[in-house]
Parts: structure tokens; sequence; C-alpha cells
């Protein structure tokens, strides 16, 4: 069915049945502690903190409008087929992507709900408590994701396994820890070096991750901006916990990793500085496809070339 006017689903058992199966949506994250879905490999998750703490009323209903209105023209470019739009403990409804008006709209300000293609591979969902919105499939991702990285934060990224989070102050504890085992610096350094992490986002600018698999924080690791010989470049970064060594994770990020500066900043090369002995950070460069470059100041050195 594809007429210009939304319509509700009376029977939505099986439905909510497939969306709560193939997104393991969990009910008790309904504090904002966490995602409430498995957020499919390739989503990005945005931050609707920005909107969310407006100053006033009318600064708040801008932004809610200019989200509502950027989502919907994405629908309206990327899809033909109706929507699904599921609002939890609420009616369902199919929402052909032309319709002019919707009786729910994608800016989470009241309960879960998502937008989801028939197959359910494509599509939005939003959690008012996290004030959080997570935007999947890859045709929507490639429409939707510029738009809004343009005014909002990115929260987090989704890999295969990995959930990975922009870094915070919140995350001190456990930093803390990991870098005692391998570092001699006091806790105020390392405490100033989150502190630098966290800047980085905080200016706008793309960050290091924490990295979470199978619900545990496993690392810490990505790409940040640097200036190396005088220009910018990516620096590749990343510092597991011990016994999720060897488990392909630091991989499966440095890919992600790559992926994102390619599309922020192609024409920046990236950058890995190692100690000589520190194999297992040579071997991820060379398998990212890096050059060893001339060791320098005590630093191996791998730079993957601008595209």
């Amino acid at each position: 069915m594809n007429s210009q006017a939304w319509h509700p689903v009376p029977d939505d058992e099986s439905l909510w049945q497939r969306f709560e199966h193939d997104f393991r949506f969990r009910l008790e994250h309904h504090r904002g502690d966490g995602p409430a879905i498995r957020e499919p490999a390739g989503a990005v998750t945005f931050d609707l903190s920005p909107v969310f703490d407006a100053d006033d009323q009318e600064a708040f209903d801008a932004g809610e409008r200019r989200l509502d209105d950027e989502v919907l023209g994405a629908f309206r470019r990327v899809f033909t087929e109706d929507l699904i739009v599921l609002d939890w403990q609420h009616t369902t409804y199919r929402l052909p992507p032309q319709s002019p008006a919707t009786p729910v709209l994608p800016f989470p300000n009241g309960d879960y709900h998502a937008f989801l293609t028939e197959d359910m591979s494509q599509g939005t969902f939003g959690h008012p408590w996290e004030h959080t919105l997570c935007v999947f499939g890859p045709d929507l991702v490639a429409d939707l994701v510029p738009r809004l990285s343009s005014w909002l934060p990115v929260k987090r990224r989704a890999t295969q396994r990995l959930l990975l989070h922009r870094v915070t102050m919140g995350d001190l504890d456990d930093f803390l820890a990991l870098h005692a085992l391998e570092s001699r610096r006091p806790p105020e350094l390392i405490t100033k070096l989150l502190q630098d992490f966290c800047a980085v986002w905080e200016g706008g600018e793309h960050g290091y991750w924490r990295i979470e698999f199978e619900g545990r924080t496993a690392g810490y690791g990505g790409v940040k901006p640097r200036t190396w010989h005088g220009k910018p470049v990516w620096n590749l970064y990343y510092r597991m916990w011990p016994d999720l060594r060897g488990k392909g994770i630091a991989t499966e990020m440095a890919a992600k990793a790559i992926a994102v500066a390619r599309e922020l900043h192609p024409s920046w090369p990236v950058l890995v500085e190692t100690r000589p002995d520190n194999v297992p950070s040579i071997r991820l460069a060379a398998g990212a496809g890096m050059t060893r470059h001339p060791d320098a100041d005590g630093w191996a050195v791998f730079v993957l070339p601008a595209l």
C-alpha cells in the first residue's frame, strides 16, 4: 500500500515482536543510561542535548522543527515504500514517505518510537530519556548523517560487534585503571589526558572513542586531528584491556575510525606513532594498509596517504 495518507495498523503485535527480536528492544534502559536497542552495524546515534538543553522554549521548538524537517526530508528522498511507525504504548501507523502529514514526528519528545522500512533494515529510533536519535541503514545514513552532523554532535557509532562512544569524563575511573597497568605517569597526568581527549569533542572536532564490546568497556581509541610536519593529519590511537586483546577489537575499531576520517577530511593522511617494539600496534597499522616511514624521535611511524 502506498497512498499519500498515513493510516493506523490495528493489529501490530507481529510488528512489535519483530522489532523486539531484531533490535533487542530493552525497556530497562528507559532512564537513559544507554541505548535501548541493539544499534545495527553502521548506525550513527546523535546527541539531542543541544535541543533539549535549549535556553528557552522558542529555541527548543526551533531545534525540534529542524530535526523533524531534516529527517522527514530524508525519508522523502530515500524511500518510496510505506514506512512502519512504532510508537511505544500508542498506535502503530504506516506512513508513505511523501505524506504531507504524520501522526508521529521523528523528534523523541515523549516516548520511544521508530520509523522503519518494511524489512526493518533502515530507519530511525528515538530515545527520549537518553536524548538521542539513532539513524541506521546505508541509504538513510548516507543521506541524513551528513546533514545532522552539521549541527548535532555524534554520541556513538556501531560496527558489527562494537559500540564506539565519544569519550567523557564519566569514563575517568576505567581510564585511570587501564592506564595504570602500563604507564608510570601519575593519575593527575592521566586525568589531564582524558580531559584533552574530551576537549577535542567539545571543540567540535572528531575525537577518540570509548570502545564497548559485549556490554563492557574494551578500551579507548579512534582518530583525532593533530599536526604532523606542519600539516593536519588524523592520529590513530588505541589502548585495550589485556584480557580482550587478540579478539580483533582494535582492528574493527581502526577500520571504522579510518572510514570516518575519510568521510570528514579525506585530504588528511592517517598517522600512527608507536614504540618500535609494540608488535600489536605495528601489525594493526600494517593491516590497515599503512606504510612505515623512517622512525622519528624513537617512534615507529606509519602513514596512510590522503585520498
